[in-house]
């Protein structure tokens, strides 16, 4: 939980840097070079932070978790780098799913199905969730509850105070 808590706080983080830019949605769906570069500055918010000497993003410091190497060493730059790297790719795949299924809804491709709103919010919000959660679905799975970008980096997040 202390997790989630963590990735919400670094998204409302995000989101208010990203506004003060004048990355809103509605610029996004305009403009997809808005949504690059706003992908860099998470990008470089989350692995300049967790490749720091705190080795953690804001939200990970506000929950007291840290991420280190399967040792409980401090990451490299270049560890930090991987992992933001397939978490953000991760991220932006569900993002362009999410927004696939939106058109195909909004725009009535599936013309039938549109017309039941329940079936419609059942396909929009169901899917987004199954396709959101599937980002952390391997921290329930595995046994030192590491998340796809953490197993593809060979990390770990754990409590601060467990730190050695």
């Amino acid at each position: 939980m202390k997790r989630l808590s963590a990735f919400v706080v670094d998204v409302c983080l995000l989101a208010a840097i990203l506004s003060l830019f004048d990355f809103t949605i509605s610029r996004v769906t305009k403009y997809p070079v808005t949504l690059l570069a706003g992908a860099m500055i998470s990008f470089l918010y989350i692995f300049l932070m967790e490749g720091s000497r705190k080795q953690a993003s804001v939200g990970k410091i506000v929950m007291g978790l840290i991420v280190s190497d399967m040792h409980g060493q401090r990451i490299s730059f270049v560890t930090s780098a991987h992992r933001t790297a397939v978490k953000i790719v991760h991220l932006f795949c569900v993002i362009i799913l999410v927004g696939w299924i939106n058109a195909v809804i909004k725009y009535g491709y599936i013309s039938a199905i549109s017309e039941n709103l329940f079936v419609t919010g059942f396909i929009r919000y169901g899917i987004t969730g199954a396709l959101l959660s599937s980002l952390f679905l391997s921290i329930l799975t595995t046994k030192r509850r590491q998340a796809l970008h953490d197993l593809a980096a060979n990390t770990i997040v754990k409590e601060k105070a467990d730190q050695a």
